[in-house]
């Protein structure tokens, strides 16, 4: 991008009271703690700010990133041209049983006030990222062989086209839920509006605090990582072929598959991208040569 028409954004942004940062380094925006530079960084505070974003973007001919959390994300690529961050849009509201959140809303948070009102979304607990990102990939669990996922809630979505910045709101029956999507391409989820059963508040925050202990014990939380790397095989476990395949604490430079979970890899201080990606190479590789099986990646890379 050149200095000119990030001028223009810097101006147009100031006209519009839309907060805008330049050359912006976004490791702090990642879980992986990886990642090149926004060369500008829009942060709008409000869903027609969003769209404005959007708006301009596509005049500029520019697809822009969606930046939430960073919790499933790799960075790879060095200079992005725009990236659009939904960490303002953080609201939500509970009434009766009904969830309405932003794009932003934490879902850790949104999950725990939920379970403390009486609401069974305790299955969801220790999921991280956001409202928006998580009902994008349809994240979810499996607990007991079942499987939950964010998308079974889900009665209403609006969102912003990033092709052309229009506004539209999908009802459960259009969208396409599946494994690890929501079949919403090249759409930005703005606000979710969920319906949840309701059940005895303190069992839902006991089965709620067990949950979170048991994922505690077996994800390494505490290590700098982007959650699960690859989607589950159908009737298997990722975490389980790459433990079978000896591949646990397989590393390259600073990163390596965690020994805590094998479908985690996690950066143990200066890692970069490209080792991220080598190990993800050489665990494809090896399943592929023993199990005759491809593994498809969860994580989102840019």
């Amino acid at each position: 991008m050149n200095e000119k028409l990030k001028k223009h954004m810097g101006s147009w942004s100031q006209n519009h009271g839309i907060p805008i940062a330049f050359d912006v380094d976004l490791r702090k925006f990642t879980y992986f703690y990886i990642g090149g530079k926004a060369q500008v960084l829009f942060t709008p505070t409000n869903i027609e700010q969003m769209q404005q974003c959007i708006e301009l973007c596509t005049k500029w001919q520019i697809k822009p990133k969606i930046l939430g959390k960073g919790s499933n994300l790799l960075i790879a690529t060095q200079q992005i041209p725009v990236v659009i961050a939904t960490k303002n849009l953080c609201g939500y509201k509970i009434q009766d049983n009904i969830i309405i959140a932003h794009s932003g809303a934490s879902l850790a948070i949104v999950v725990r006030k939920a379970v403390f009102d009486g609401l069974s979304l305790e299955k969801l607990v220790g999921i991280p990222g956001t409202v928006g990102g998580a009902v994008y990939g349809n994240a979810g669990t499996k607990i007991n062989n079942e499987l939950y996922a964010i998308g079974d809630f889900v009665e209403e979505v609006k969102t912003v086209s990033l092709c052309d910045a229009k506004m539209k709101r999908w009802q459960r029956s259009e969208m396409e839920f599946a494994y690890r999507s929501s079949g919403l391409c090249d759409e930005l989820i703005v606000e979710v509006q969920m319906k949840i059963p309701r059940n005895e508040r303190q069992f839902l925050i006991a089965s709620w605090k067990e949950l979170a202990r048991k994922k505690s014990a077996t994800q390494p939380y505490k290590n700098k990582s982007a959650g699960c790397i690859f989607r589950n095989p159908p009737q298997l476990s990722a975490w389980k072929l790459i433990h079978q395949a000896k591949l646990a604490e397989l590393s390259v430079g600073d990163i390596m598959v965690s020994p805590q979970h094998a479908n985690f890899i996690i950066n143990k201080g200066n890692g970069c991208a490209q080792d991220v990606l080598q190990v993800i190479a050489n665990i494809q590789q090896r399943i592929y040569e023993e199990f005759g099986i491809r593994l498809v990646l969860e994580i989102q890379i840019w």
